[in-house]
């Protein structure tokens, strides 16, 4: 199909179009990257409507920024957590560079492709598809893309292979990166480089946990994190294995003071999505803030950061987030008694950790730390007096959809508001009415929470 000659004509209405598609592509890579859903879609449309309207044959040229847009497009659904659409516009990707054989576009199809596998369970085609991505990536010629590229397809690949308990096989993936790293004195130099392999190597060693590994790991964890920000995708993966190796000791232990060392890295976390303007990663953190008071039984407490999760979530329009974080509201409604009970016969933090997940969720926002880790165009999060921005959920709040707690000048946009009038009618701040025609419900520092009502107090379900 490639071979054969267009009409003159035809070759140049082609050209121009290719132009309008990687022109529209790149502004889509450009608002994929901080988050902006609803523009990549309308980018993307416009994309497939031009590849609908271009005369066959195809040049081989076209062909390649068709085969990148797919590439784009299967991330636009990976990153809105559909990963079967996400996988079929990886596989169409791979399908068109394979055409031509771009080993550059088939590496980065399969590398994706490998994600969507991982993140659907299906570690075996995981495992495959980033080794095929690993065998093209050999074959490019420029040696600098293909040393970067390599460093980051082999922390994926030793990843997985620690989900599938194969610690040989990620062992062999870090001396790999080993290889590379010395023979290649430029892409050594470069810090973003010598992070991602110090976190690499703190996960193999965090994977054996003998004492002296685990020591280790730490050390190399808080080394990434108390560096400057060069990635922050690499230094939040960092903080959550950091909070994952406590956690394990806090199940294996039971000892409260480490609960109390936790807490820091939570306000570190909130600190750094707050300073990057990510706000998937704010909502995800919340809800972490919400299943650690849980395990303290601090009922009113979890329920508030539930709440800002969720007025976060969907202030953004992110969809997946928003049904997680209503499926745990709910939760905690139809269990609370059950929880008291449990407070009651005080139930071990070993057993109250298995049920809350919190082991899984930091799994779930490790495997999904691209998306969590996009920013969003609305600027940088200040002090809200400053830039009038609303106290829960962390938005800018326009003139005319305003709320100013005339006790303390707290601010919140209407909806948040109005969401806290239902709630509990109190500013969050200095607990003044928020509706002075409504009565309040005082936040209580004993977790009196309102439960629903016929509920057992036997063993409650996962938080799920």
């Amino acid at each position: 199909m490639i071979e054969k000659k267009l009409d003159p004509k035809n070759k140049e209405y082609i050209e121009k179009i290719r132009h309008k598609i990687e022109r529209l592509s790149r502004r889509a890579l450009g608002q994929l990257s901080i988050g902006n859903f609803k523009k990549v879609k309308n980018l993307i449309d416009n994309v497939d409507y031009l590849i609908e309207s271009l005369p066959l044959p195809l040049p081989k040229e076209v062909l390649e920024s068709i085969s990148r847009f797919y590439t784009l497009k299967g991330n636009l659904y990976f990153y809105k957590g559909d990963l079967n659409l996400g996988k079929e516009f990886q596989q169409k990707a791979l399908s068109y560079a394979k055409k031509i054989n771009n080993n550059n576009v088939i590496a980065l199809a399969l590398n994706n492709l490998a994600m969507c596998y991982r993140n659907m369970g299906d570690l075996q085609q995981a495992i495959t598809a980033i080794e095929q991505a690993l065998l093209f990536l050999d074959k490019i010629n420029d040696k600098p893309l293909k040393n970067h590229h390599f460093i980051a397809f082999l922390d994926t690949a030793l990843s997985i292979s620690l989900l599938m308990n194969n610690l040989e096989r990620a062992k062999r993936h870090l001396s790999m990166m080993d290889q590379i790293i010395n023979e290649d004195k430029n892409t050594a130099k470069k810090k973003e480089i010598q992070i991602m392999y110090k976190l690499s190597k703190a996960k193999i060693l965090k994977f054996n946990p003998r004492a002296q590994n685990i020591v280790t790991a730490e050390k190399l964890l808080r080394e990434i994190i108390e560096d400057e920000v060069v990635d922050i995708g690499i230094t939040f993966e960092a903080f959550l294995n950091l909070y994952d190796l406590y956690l394990i000791e806090l199940r294996n232990t039971g000892d409260r003071e480490i609960l109390n060392q936790l807490k820091p890295f939570l306000e570190q976390l909130l600190d750094l999505a707050e300073e990057k303007q990510s706000y998937s990663l704010l909502a995800e953190v919340f809800l972490l803030h919400a299943k650690m008071h849980l395990l303290e039984f601090k009922f009113n407490e979890a329920n508030r950061f539930l709440i800002q999760a969720q007025r976060i979530a969907e202030k953004r329009n992110l969809n997946q987030l928003v049904k997680k974080i209503s499926k745990q509201q709910e939760y905690l409604r139809n269990n609370i008694e059950i929880w008291k009970g449990m407070k009651e016969s005080e139930v071990s933090f070993s057993d109250r950790i298995k049920i809350v997940q919190l082991e899984e969720q930091i799994q779930d926002m490790l495997n999904n730390r691209m998306l969590l880790t996009a920013r969003i165009t609305e600027g940088k999060i200040s002090v809200h007096k400053e830039r009038k921005i609303c106290l829960v959920c962390k938005g800018e709040v326009e003139r005319f959809n305003i709320y100013i707690c005339p006790e303390c000048n707290s601010i919140y946009c209407q909806n948040c508001a109005q969401a806290l009038v239902d709630l509990e009618n109190l500013c969050w701040s200095c607990n003044a009415s928020i509706d002075p025609s409504r009565p309040i419900k005082p936040y209580d520092k004993e977790d009196n929470m309102e439960i629903s009502p016929n509920k057992d107090r036997d063993t409650p379900k996962k938080f799920e």
